[in-house]
């Protein structure tokens, strides 16, 4: 294995990563030889098969894209869960790689970093269920009445850009869905999260974080949060399938 991959990330640079687990290229890595006893018990205890294998497939995508980075082999390397569960590597490998993904049915999204924390989330935008109860729960009083003064076949949509933001917030913070939600606000254009509360109390002062919302095409949304701020917007670098079944030949 080398590491031609993907070029490593300069400080500024977030690179962002995609691909399908149900069809294409991606899908023949079944994780079989590269993901860890923990990790295929914890697929085996999926319900379904096919969100057993989406399990296996986003993961195995993440070991062949780390191990791109790092120049090494897939199975080689050592995901630990955070303290909410938020998968990094062990510290020994290397200090300077961070990441993240999130997945919604069958895209999954990865980010990579250097030396700065961060956070992604894609949710399909989804037509049929009620968004409401859900934004009443999980929105801040401002979100609401931003959400409101839309018209009403645009709402649907920024509530979702509304939850990726804050999840991938969050996921960032490593606090998951510890937090309630409606103590992040991310109303309108918000380069920034504004906080209160308990959140408020768990960040490190002055450190500063911003929210970039990624184009992953129709039908999805995604937001990347960054600790400190960009010079460039995150790059979309495409799929990794053409890539990662190069590897697995």
């Amino acid at each position: 294995m080398t590491g031609d991959l993907a070029a490593v990330p300069l400080r500024d640079e977030i690179h962002v990563w995609t691909a399908r687990l149900d069809t294409g290229p991606a899908r023949r890595l079944d994780g079989s030889e590269t993901l860890s006893p923990e990790e295929l018990d914890r697929a085996g205890r999926y319900r379904f098969e096919h969100d057993r294998r989406r399990f296996m497939v986003a993961r195995a995508a993440l070991r062949y894209l780390l191990a791109g980075y790092l120049g090494t082999e897939p199975a080689s390397l050592r995901l630990v869960p955070g303290p909410h569960g938020k998968p990094q590597l062990a510290p020994v490998v290397s200090r300077w790689l961070r990441f993240n993904t999130s997945r919604s049915e069958d895209l999954a999204v990865f980010a990579v970093g250097r030396d700065r924390e961060l956070g992604v989330d894609v949710e399909r935008v989804r037509t049929d269920i009620d968004f409401v109860p859900l934004a009443d729960r999980v929105l801040s009083v401002a979100e609401r009445g931003a959400l409101n003064q839309l018209a009403p076949e645009a709402r649907r949509r920024e509530f979702y850009r509304y939850w990726t933001r804050k999840e991938a917030y969050l996921k960032a913070l490593g606090v998951g869905l510890a937090v309630a939600p409606h103590e992040l606000e991310v109303t309108g254009d918000h380069a920034k999260p504004l906080t209160r509360g308990q959140l408020r109390d768990l960040l490190e002062s002055g450190a500063g974080w911003s929210l970039h919302d990624a184009d992953l095409g129709p039908g999805y949304v995604a937001t990347l949060a960054v600790k400190g701020d960009l010079l460039s917007p995150p790059e979309i670098r495409g799929s990794i399938g053409d890539a990662l079944a190069t590897y697995a030949n």
